[in-house]
């Protein structure tokens, strides 16, 4: 079956239900105190809607394909016409009362039953179930008592066909005489009275006959086609020869016709875009499945027994263990025949509990888990027509009857044979699993909804208890309440467990539900389906088989780093000596001020008294004015007295690297029972101490000796002993410390340097955290004390003289290598696994908010190719055998701007033969602006692309040329390059100043001299973020969605300027990810990665980088190579790959450009470059 095209049924809900409310005589009637007619309960309008209408569409579709519309409000129908349904009968205090608790009534069954209801403020329903049956890739059946929906009536005939059924019946004409296509034309001539608009004055019923007689269904819907379009010319036409008095009025009312249309058309437009400053969004309601909520339901609307039809439907929860299997099992396999799909999810524990891992992760505030040591407990499989049906395998519980492993495969193996779908979330936790305790995967990926939630909102959190939350407003069992201090899932019964067991595979299924709808609507599904789905493998293969460090290299670079922050950090304390003896009243005045107007509006809002306020300015200036002086750093440690206690003995005995008992007391038969025991500890041959085996021996020979001596404290034996004691615990004395620590991961600390000591400017903030005092307050972040604070400063603020200059380039250096030992040196080498000596990092497909890939535990995305790749060389080739072979997309951002601007002379470059070079184009450009500061003596300011490649090329030995060349390669490698991409990336021109290294007004003069050579991109930026700020997203080539928030609409223009950059930024960065997608999908479907024996280590950022035979290497390159040529949709300009060799490591990579020939690849496996 194929997953979302079972057919749907769309409720008209609140008008199904007054007419249920209304139809037929309740005996239980209310009779109003002013005599007027009875009015029918809420229970007897809730029955009529149970027999009348739930029961006859629960036997078309079931529960989950019900969607229940309620209507929103008529706002846009009444900015048109203000008098729009206004002389409807109000509904008296009883009537009014009846209606909502028969919706309360209706709302809780349906959600109940795990059925949807949507709604969009402000627009009615008729338009949103509009909006629904033209954009679902289903049949569709409508249940309504409205007329105006028959004009969604088409018939089942296609895979997309609509019928529609008005007060439950099937009609092929309104009021007899008129086509159903042609209900909107009908009612904008002779108009709704129950809609309160009056259509084309003194033209009726006749007119409408007579109109149908004189020109037949075809004629009329020739005229819909003018009205609905506003284009009359074709009617003014044809009247040249045609004086029908009807069509003549038609068209001498012809704007009062067509507003009559307007309110008589459906309009499912409306259902998305912008109303004002909102974006206009469906509100889903999905809950579930619960039968106490369909009890408590039925029972307060009268029904006292749930209907026998109904049953079928609720859900269940089944435990299958070896004394059920034979009976459930074959319930499982029937109820598979009805199933759409099969969500299911694994119970497991781990068997490893590497401590190693948890250091490693102890800076991650997840959860780290150890896939690769999992072993499962139980399976939970939700399955049926409705999803209703949840079976938990259990296959290794405590007393438990549990069943054998292969079940669980049997159980998934039956989905694949009826060619059923798996859905999972996080699916390649799932399929890893399969792997690691079955030795079997399923062939065909499973529906991730961690994937699909990214589609539906990227900007909320993608774990399934807060979609649970967010969506179903169901707050799950965590973990750690079923678990508490056991161990692990095997330590539960399965009857403990099955609820919590059972309630992620349900709520998945709930999940995908309603992710397949909004993915359809959105037109992002089929992308999904056809690309995401098989993403899957090659990222599940590449954890699977992990990657090999060099620990060797990486214990030298740790060193290496070690060495440049001691150096550093000791330097930078020499300039502060010397430089910042006193404090610096101005600079600390200037701090001051900025960090007490956030701290006064924050005491403000606290409602703190004026005593507090004062004390904490006065701290605040001491700590601020003090801070601007350099104090130097002295650290001392207390020299340490040993005493005899059990405690210290202990102490002294782990730290020789004794595994010991504890030690009760010091008395000597306590003591020489505790020191056989530690022997025994020493001797046992699954004891592995750590330390230094003399200094074990030694301890326990004077601690034997000195035993009687404890409690006295004195005696030869006792002063030796004391002596070797404090000898060991000397570098555990308490140590006090004075001056200025200088810590550099200290925001406060780093602020006194940088504004205070160093009296910077404050020119770069930090980013205000949503939800912060600073957003509370609408006030600017924090002075920031990042690298782009520095980066800022080298550009803005000290000069090539200037002391402080030294002290930021130490203080980067530095910050660099702290960040190297922070994220590579330290937990690299703790995060191998000792199943295989391999490092296995978690690679999360749409991991960010434009959907690429991100990484943990560790993250290899993240290995820069920074310093020259240097951090790469602990990254070796698999096997021995093995080579890394490195393709990245050549320009890739740059070639889809320039498709996307349509911009001419970037789509001239690309598609000219041969390809001109983008950065040296620019450059050629940004020449007028650069060589005046940087070779005034130059003899051609303005040199075009040809001239600026000669003068880079240039290698004759005239002086002047050579230093020509030499500026011409830093314009284009540094100043082209980066204008480049911050353009991209809708940088300004302080982002530049600092990333340069240069003046803002230089910057800003740099990136208004690249707009005006290429002036089709500023177009297309403008262009796009326009249509974000009506539509709500920004589109990729390949239709994929960037949901935007109001903030763009925002009248703080650092908001909005913030969104529109996100946009434009996405249609960019989200085609690239869309193309990695691609290219990693037909890798998998095509067998490169099968074929060729390569494995993936990561594909990081626009590069894919594989361990691969050496062997197979040439076959590998040129179809990766081919598969990476893509085209997106739309676009002209093709996809280049440009190929690398690392023979050794991904740090040493041999460059091969384009298209590398079978030679130059074998070569560079043999590390020779290709000119050798």
């Amino acid at each position: 079956m194929v997953v979302g095209t079972e057919p749907i049924l769309i409720m008209d809900i609140r008008g199904l239900l007054i007419h249920s409310l209304n139809r037929g005589k309740d005996d239980e009637a209310i009779q109003p105190e002013d005599g007027s007619k009875p009015v029918n309960t809420a229970a007897y309008g809730f029955g009529q809607f149970i027999d009348t209408y739930l029961k006859s569409a629960l036997a078309m579709v079931p529960p989950r394909r019900l969607i229940a519309v309620w209507d929103g409000g008529n706002e846009y129908r009444k900015g048109l016409w203000k008098d729009y349904k206004a002389h409807r009968k109000e509904a008296k205090p009883d009537e009014n009362r009846e209606r909502k608790e028969l919706y309360g009534l209706a709302d809780r069954l349906l959600k109940g039953l795990g059925a949807f209801q949507v709604s969009v403020k402000d627009v009615e329903a008729d338009d949103v179930i509009a909006y629904l049956v033209k954009n679902l890739p289903c049949r569709k059946v409508v249940y309504t008592v409205d007329a105006d929906l028959l004009v969604l009536h088409t018939g089942m005939g296609t895979d997309n066909g609509c019928i529609v059924y008005q007060r439950g019946e099937y009609r092929e004409k309104y009021n007899n005489n008129v086509p159903l296509p042609l209900i909107t034309l009908y009612k904008s001539i002779v108009g709704d009275s129950s809609d309160g608009y009056p259509g084309i004055k003194g033209m009726g019923e006749a007119a409408w006959t007579r109109l149908l007689e004189a020109y037949g269904e075809d004629g009329l819907l020739e005229l819909d086609g003018c009205v609905k379009t506003a284009n009359f010319a074709p009617i003014n036409d044809a009247l040249s020869d045609d004086t029908n008095a009807d069509l003549v009025k038609l068209y001498e009312h012809r704007y009062d016709w067509a507003l009559q249309y307007k309110l008589a058309a459906l309009r499912p437009e409306l259902c998305t875009g912008r109303n004002k400053n909102k974006f206009v969004k469906l509100d889903w309601v999905k809950r579930v499945p619960s039968v106490d909520r369909i009890t408590t339901a039925c029972a307060d609307g009268g029904v006292t027994e749930i209907p026998d039809w109904l049953i079928p439907h609720l859900p269940t929860v089944t435990l299958v263990t070896q004394d059920n299997m034979a009976t459930e099992l074959r319930r499982y396999n029937h109820l598979l025949d009805t199933s759409p799909y099969v969500s299911f999810d694994f119970e497991s524990y781990d068997t490893l509990r590497n401590p190693a891992f948890t250091e490693a992760s102890s800076s991650n505030s997840k959860t780290f888990v150890d896939v690769l040591s999992q072993k499962i407990t139980g399976c939970s499989f939700t399955v049926g027509e409705n999803m209703q049906h949840t079976f938990y395998v259990s296959v290794d519980h405590k007393d438990t009857a549990n069943c054998k492993l292969d079940v669980i495969q049997w159980a998934l193996m039956q989905a694949e044979k009826r060619n059923l779908s798996l859905v999972a979330q996080n699916a390649s936790f799932e399929v890893t699993l399969c792997g690691t305790n079955m030795e079997w995967v399923p062939s065909t990926a499973p529906f991730d909804t961690k994937i699909l939630a990214s589609y539906v909102d990227e900007n909320l959190q993608a774990d399934l208890k807060s979609m649970s939350k967010h969506w179903l407003n169901y707050q799950q069992t965590t973990y750690g309440e079923v678990v508490g201090d056991r161990e692990g899932m095997h330590q539960l019964t399965g009857t403990e467990v099955l609820q919590y067991a059972t309630d992620d595979a349900v709520c998945t299924a709930c999940l995908f539900d309603l992710f397949v709808f909004i993915t359809q609507l959105e037109k992002t599904f089929d992308f999904i389906n056809t690309y995401e789905r098989d993403v899957l493998w090659p990222l599940a293969d590449a954890f699977y088989d992990g990657i090999r460090i060099d620990q060797g290299a990486i214990a030298l670079m740790r060193d290496e780093d070690a060495n440049t922050v001691r150096e550093g950090r000791a330097r930078i304390r020499e300039l502060l000596e010397e430089h910042c003896r006193e404090p610096n009243q101005a600079a600390a005045t200037t701090l001051f001020n900025e960090l007490w107007s956030f701290e006064y509006q924050k005491l403000i809002a606290d409602g703190a008294d004026a005593e507090k306020m004062r004390d904490k300015q006065v701290k605040l200036w001491e700590r601020v004015y003090f801070g601007s002086q350099y104090r130097p750093y002295v650290e001392t440690r207390e020299q340490v007295e040993f005493k005899p206690t059990a405690a210290n003995i202990v102490k002294v005995a782990k730290a020789v690297g004794l595994t010991t008992p504890k030690l009760e007391s010091v008395a000597i038969n306590k003591v020489n029972e505790w020191m056989s025991r530690a022997w025994d500890s020493v001797s046992d041959p699954k004891v592995k101490p750590e330390g230094d085996i003399v200094k074990r021996h030694e301890f326990m020979r004077l601690l034997g000796a000195a035993a009687s001596q404890l409690k006295k404290k004195e005696g030869d034996e006792y002063e030796e002993l004391s002596a070797f004691c404090v000898e060991v615990l000397k570098d555990t004395g308490k140590v006090t410390t004075a001056g200025d620590e200088l810590n550099f991961d200290s925001p406060v600390q780093m602020q006194d340097l940088f504004y205070g000591k160093l009296a910077l400017p404050i020119r770069v903030r930090s980013k205000v955290q949503e939800g912060s005092t600073r957003q509370k307050l609408n006030l600017p972040g924090a002075p920031a004390t990042d690298e782009k604070a520095v980066a800022m400063a080298l550009a803005e603020d000290v000069g090539a003289e200037d002391w402080r200059r030294e002290l930021l380039t130490f203080y980067l250096a530095v910050k660099k290598a702290m960040t190297r030992e922070e994220f590579y040196w330290r937990p690299y080498p703790l995060w191998v696994h000792p199943r295989d000596g391999a490092v296995h990092g978690s690679i999360m497909n749409c991991g960010t908010v434009t959907r690429r890939p991100t990484g943990s535990s560790p993250n290899l995305l993240q290995i820069s190719k920074k310093d020259g790749g240097r951090v790469r060389t602990m990254i070796k080739p698999r096997y021995d055998d093995h080579v890394i072979v490195s393709a990245d997309f050549s320009g890739q951002e740059l070639r889809l701007m320039a498709s996307e601007a349509k911009e001419p002379v970037l789509l001239d470059a690309y598609l000219n033969t041969p390809v001109k070079d983008i950065h040296s184009l620019t450059a050629a450009n940004l020449c007028p602006i650069l060589l005046p500061r940087l070779f005034p003596s130059a003899p051609n300011l303005r040199p075009t692309y040809e001239e600026f490649v000669a003068m880079l090329k240039y290698e004759g030995s005239d002086e002047d040329s050579l230093k020509l060349a030499k500026v011409a390669k830093t314009i284009r490698n540094v100043y082209a390059k980066q204008t480049n991409f911050l353009i991209i990336y809708g940088g300004g021109p302080s982002t530049l100043a600092r990333n340069v290294g240069i003046p803002t007004d230089l910057a800003k003069s740099i990136i208004d001299a690249w707009f005006k050579a290429f002036p089709g991109v500023q177009a297309w930026q403008e262009a796009t973020t326009e249509f974000a700020k009506q539509e709500g997203y920004a589109l990729t080539a390949y239709g994929n969605r960037r949901h935007v928030t109001e903030g763009i609409l925002s009248g703080d223009n650092q908001e909005a300027g913030r969104w529109s950059r996100q946009a434009v930024n996405y249609q960019i960065q989200g085609c690239a990810a869309d193309i990695l997608k691609v290219v990693l999908a037909e890798a998998h479907r095509t067998g490169l990665f099968r074929d060729t024996g390569a494995i993936l280590i990561a594909p990081i950022y626009d590069e894919i980088t594989s361990s691969v035979p050496k062997s197979e290497a040439a076959d590998y390159v040129q179809r990766l190579v081919q598969l990476m040529a893509v085209t997106p949709p739309g676009h002209a300009i093709p996809m280049e790959a440009e190929v690398s060799i690392g023979p050794h490591s991904l740090g040493e990579l041999i460059e091969l450009g384009a298209n590398p020939s079978s030679a130059a690849i074998m070569a560079a496996c043999d590390g020779k470059p290709p000119h050798e």
